[in-house]
């Protein structure tokens, strides 16, 4: 590692964590790493018929709505419900009132009504059925991050035993979110994975539906997360396995934050959200930026859309994307290294909006944290794509610029491990914790708030 004068002395080693501390210089102020153990192992999980089997669960189609609550366009709460017949009604302080079809059934993929109703910021108990719902604190310091977390069944890569909760620990993980008691659980996107059908002969996955369909939604959303869906609030992000031509039809169904379009839209608009207590959030749809390579189009779309992230920044703010374009480290070509978003490299050059002080995403199935040079434009960023869908490929550990051929980078940590990440907000500094299942910790960041 190269280090210029007065930097602290730091060795980091590809694929070695041990004890860490680094600080340095960032967003105009100290950062620090620690890495809290010598090695990471994923815990083993008890595979039990409680876990894999599908019980109550199935509540939109057993008839008991499937509740939620998420945040709106303009910071607003929503409350929605998956039924399977009409919508029932919202109690608000008491009063009952009719939530408004989202979604009715359609004639072969969704056979369920979405329903929905925006929650006003005075009412202090909302209520569907039996359900209360989880409502917005008067100040939020504590979110929980989630990503990446459908089964994969596919033809082009290898499949998960969807019915093993050691290889597909979706409920693990989002039984130790419910434990942690979040103020909001961010989801940054792809939800869906079973996109073929089950190969003959292969007992791991027979009977799976896949698809963009009520039953896989079911199968990869709603069964494994019912019982954390109503702990807290959510904000939903789009993900390219939510892209038109894959299952965007669900997406837009329930979890997009307008109104419900006539028909898929490839690219929808940035926005912003203020909740008390935490920085801005900058939302954007990265669903069709391309990984590999760009077009003419899609430059022409994210250049108008990096130029509304800017508007909408103000100083400290996170932006909020599927796609992790401030950079992630995956190892591509027999090498570990930095991969950016083509897409959103050519339009920006690499250089983000100054406003941003952080971006949080997924679509690398690891938990990272990256470090640039103060001169780099590119803010810190944090992946968690880990959530339960298979892993990428990469190496846990500490690792500089120089490993990665990345003389931008001044360090970057990754943990290759199942679980979620825990984001605290301080007035002075935020800590995202990568939680591995059962709460073990992967990798602690500080940094310093401005």
């Amino acid at each position: 590692m190269r280090r210029s004068p007065g930097a602290p002395s730091v060795s980091l080693r590809s694929g070695i964590l041990g004890p860490l501390v680094l600080a340095c210089s960032l967003l105009q102020a100290t950062a620090a790493f620690a890495i809290a153990q010598a090695a990471i192992a994923t815990p083993t999980i008890a595979n039990t018929a409680a876990a894999s089997t599908p019980t109550t669960e199935h509540a939109a189609l057993a008839g008991h709505p499937v509740v939620w609550t998420q945040i709106g366009l303009d910071g607003a709460l929503l409350a929605r419900a998956v039924v399977a017949g009409d919508c029932p009604a919202i109690s608000l302080d008491g009063r009952e009132a009719a939530m408004t079809v989202r979604a009715g059934p359609t004639a072969a993929a969704f056979a369920d009504t979405v329903c929905e109703s925006a929650i006003p910021a005075d009412v202090s108990e909302a209520i569907i059925g039996r359900q209360e719902l989880a409502l917005l604190p008067e100040t939020l310091d504590h979110v929980a991050v989630i990503g990446d977390t459908g089964c994969r069944v596919s033809q082009w890569d290898p499949l998960q035993d969807c019915d093993d909760p050691a290889d597909w620990p979706l409920r693990a993980v989002t039984a130790d979110i419910a434990a942690a008691k979040p103020h909001l659980i961010v989801h940054v996107g792809d939800y869906i994975y079973r996109e073929s059908p089950c190969p003959p002969g292969e007992d791991s996955c027979a009977g799976s539906p896949w698809g963009d369909n009520q039953a896989t939604w079911q199968a990869d959303v709603f069964d494994p997360m019912a019982r954390l869906l109503p702990t807290a609030p959510w904000l939903f992000l789009r993900g390219n396995h939510e892209s038109c031509s894959r299952e965007g039809i669900g997406w837009f169904r329930y979890f997009d934050p307008r109104p419900m379009p006539a028909a898929c839209e490839r690219f929808t608009d940035p926005y912003a959200v203020n909740l008390a207590g935490l920085p801005r959030f900058v939302v954007m749809d990265t669903a069709e930026a391309g990984d590999t390579e760009t077009t003419p189009e899609l430059d022409e779309v994210f250049r108008d859309q990096l130029e509304a992230v800017g508007a909408l920044a103000e100083p400290g703010s996170w932006l909020l994307t599927h796609k992790p374009i401030a950079g992630g480290i995956i190892e591509l070509e027999g090498r570990d290294q930095v991969v950016d978003n083509k897409t959103i490299a050519a339009v920006s050059h690499n250089r983000l909006p100054r406003n941003l002080a952080l971006v949080i995403s997924g679509h690398i199935h690891l938990a990272q944290a990256l470090l640039f040079a103060d001169d780099a434009s590119r803010p810190t960023q944090l992946i968690a794509g880990h959530g339960g869908t298979e892993l990428d490929m990469g190496v846990s550990g500490a690792y500089d610029g120089a490993v990665l051929r990345d003389p931008t980078l001044k360090a970057g940590l990754v943990a290759a491990s199942f679980g979620w990440m825990e984001v605290a907000v301080a007035s002075d500094r935020i800590t995202a914790t990568a939680r591995g299942i059962e709460d073990n910790e992967l990798f602690v960041v500080h940094l310093a708030r401005e």
